[in-house]
This record gives structure tokens, sequence and C-alpha cells, in this order.
């Protein structure tokens, strides 16, 4: 019975998201972190969820990385992230910093992702791995402008899926990329906030007939339920594919 409600519990915070004022800890990585869109040196489900984005999230730092992985089992979902663009935002408030890599880039292909159609999934990902060669760095503190995803001398990033179309995206970034090349002690206590921003589309021209959102697989219909984001049938220019989603959280690095 006790196991029960502690399930329970568990779910109810799950379903409810979380506060971006609760500050939390990253966690030291128990392995090196390979950026590779391979989770195994997660602990896996991540630790946090978002409703509204369909994001599960990771927050881990080393002596000189800071390290994020998403992870988003809807179809649906996906299929916006990829024609709509995605923000990660790491600020610093007491050093007045902030600094956004926009990966992957909007772009419309061949998939037919959109509101009213259903991705065709297998196409996305080739897309994908033939498309988003270049991510937009912007406010770091070293490197910005238009930078090569495969450059892994700067900010490390990389989007993969398991056998379940989970996709999976894992970023590294130097601290020196944050805080500057002399960073000190007392810049890694400052207390950090991520942001993640997936776009809206644009809306149509026409308030004419319902459109039909990306159902994706039926496996997925269950994270769907839970996340209260209904990817169903909808009103031209209305519902998640319109509206630009977000979320804050706030956390501290660990330390060793």
């Amino acid at each position: 019975m006790q196991r029960l409600l502690f399930i329970f519990i568990c779910l109810i915070n799950l379903e409810s998201g979380f506060s971006q004022n609760l500050v939390s800890s990253a966690r030291w990585p128990s392995e090196k972190v390979r950026v590779d869109g391979i989770a195994n040196e997660w602990a896996n489900p991540l630790n946090f969820y978002d409703i509204k984005t369909h994001l599960m999230f990771g927050i881990a730092n080393d002596s000189s990385m800071l390290y994020l992985c998403f992870q988003n089992p809807d179809e649906g979902a996906q299929s916006k992230l990829f024609r709509c663009g995605l923000k990660v935002s790491i600020a610093v408030k007491k050093l007045k910093r902030k600094a956004t890599l926009t990966y992957p880039l909007p772009h419309s292909g061949e998939e037919d992702a959109g509101p009213n159609h259903a991705a065709d999934m297998e196409l996305l990902k080739n897309n994908f791995r033939l498309q988003s060669i270049m991510m937009v760095a912007e406010g770091f503190a070293l490197h910005n402008g238009m930078l090569p995803v495969n450059d892994s001398s700067v900010i490390k990033t990389a989007i993969n899926w398991n056998e379940n179309n989970n996709m999976i995206y894992e970023l590294a970034i130097p601290f020196t990329e944050i805080y500057g090349s002399n960073y000190s002690a007392t810049d890694l206590a400052n207390e950090l906030t991520l942001q993640v921003e997936i776009n809206a589309m644009e809306k149509p021209n026409t308030s004419a007939g319902a459109t039909q959102a990306p159902i994706g697989a039926a496996g997925v219909m269950g994270a769907r339920a839970m996340s209260g984001v209904n990817y169903q049938p909808l009103d031209a220019g209305k519902g998640p594919w319109y509206q630009t989603q977000a979320f804050k959280q706030k956390f501290v690095l660990a330390k060793k």
C-alpha cells in the first residue's frame, strides 16, 4: 500500500510539472558523458519533466562542463520541434549573462510534418541528419554565430533516437563559454537558470475548418495523455502547434 501511494504521489508531481522558482542541484555524472544522442550515462527516467513541451530532462556537470539531456517520446511534439526550432538558454543572473543555443534550426522538409499531417518519422530522421549540421550561438563568452555541429572543440551537441522513437538530445557546454576564460570558484557557486523554448508555427491565413495535428504512433499515446497537450484534431490556427512552449528551471552546479 505504501509503495502504491508513493507511485501515485510521483505521478501527480510529474503531471503538474515543476516550479521555476524551485532551485534544484545538477548531478555529478558517475561516468564520463559522451555527447552522442545515447543516454546510457544518464539515470533514466530523467529527473525533470515539462508538461508543455513533452520534454523530460536532466542537468549534470563535472569540473569543466555543463551537461544537459532532453528526451521526448511524442512524435507529434518532435515534429513541431524540428519544424519550428528549439532554443536552449543558460543565464547567470549575478554575472548578467545569458547564452542561447538554437538547435535544431527551424526547417520544413519532405516528411510533411505539420498540423495537417502525421510525420513520416523515418524521413524526418534522415532529413534531420542531412540538414541539421549548423547551430546558432548567441551571448557565449568565446564562440558565437553560426557554428558547425561536428566541431567538438567548442559546444557539443547530438540528437538521436532509440528503438522506441524516443528522441534524445544531449548538450555539453564548457564553463569557459558560460563564465569566461578566467572564471573562479565564486562564479561556479552562482545560481543558473535553464530556459527552453520551442517556437510557435506561423498561423495559416484561413480560419475555416478543422485541421489534424500529427498523431504519431499508438505507442506514445500514454505520454500524450499524461502531458495534457492534445495533438488530435484542432481548429485552424489554434492548439500547441501555434503556441510558443517554454519553461525555466533554476539550478546550482554539483560539487564532487
